[in-house]
């Protein structure tokens, strides 16, 4: 569990460090598929559930992962909501 987490943790990193670069569609063209039907391994959204709300990564906020195009898991931490 914890090398998924740190995984994830390094990608949001880089992910937010490269944000000028990138354009986002807005968010209404942002179409949804579960985690299973993403490919994700089974348990995964627990994983990373843990690991924010009981583990080292208590000031992550949100954590969002996009598939082929298709936001596949969208959670929201602490007193953030989603937008």
């Amino acid at each position: 569990m914890p090398r998924i987490i740190d995984l994830l943790a390094a990608i949001t990193i880089l992910a937010t460090i490269n944000l000028g670069a990138c354009q986002a569609p807005p968010v209404a063209d942002w179409s949804r598929t579960s985690p299973e039907n993403a490919g994700l391994p089974t348990g995964l959204p627990a994983q990373i559930d843990a690991g924010i709300n009981d583990g080292p990564y208590k000031n992550l906020h949100a954590v969002i992962i996009v598939r082929d195009g298709k936001i596949a898991l969208e959670n929201y931490y602490g007193v953030w909501t989603r937008p």
